[in-house]
């Protein structure tokens, strides 16, 4: 919350391999447990066990429907909550990074997830 994921960190093969291998981002202090638990979701390394985009709308608009109306308290103070915290996190950007799409080399990373199998 607040940060990117796996800020500070050079987005190479390096990273992506790790990632292959079940590396996920962690969750700042604050995060909303709901939140938290439909980012794990949606981060499941098999993505038949991933929610469909239906399925995320519907649990964000929930969340929405019940802050709107005054039905849940306790989300709408959690999400406040979060938003005072994440102000004290500062984003750790790698120098070599670029937060845009790159091409990446598949064969490298593919050929050190082979040595684990």
């Amino acid at each position: 919350m607040g940060v990117r994921a796996f800020d500070g960190r050079k987005f190479d093969n390096e990273l992506a391999t790790e990632i292959c291998l079940g590396k996920r981002p962690q969750f700042n202090e604050g995060t909303l447990r709901n939140y938290n638990n439909l980012v794990k979701w949606c981060l499941n390394a098999n993505p038949k066990k991933r929610p469909t985009a239906s399925t995320i709308c519907y649990y964000i608009k929930n969340w929405l429907d019940e802050m709107n109306n005054g039905y849940n308290y306790k989300v709408m103070s959690q999400f406040y909550e979060a938003d005072k915290i994440k102000l004290k996190f500062k984003s750790q950007i790698h120098p070599d990074n670029m937060y845009t799409s790159k091409k990446i080399s598949t064969n490298e990373i593919v050929n050190v997830i082979e040595k684990f199998d």
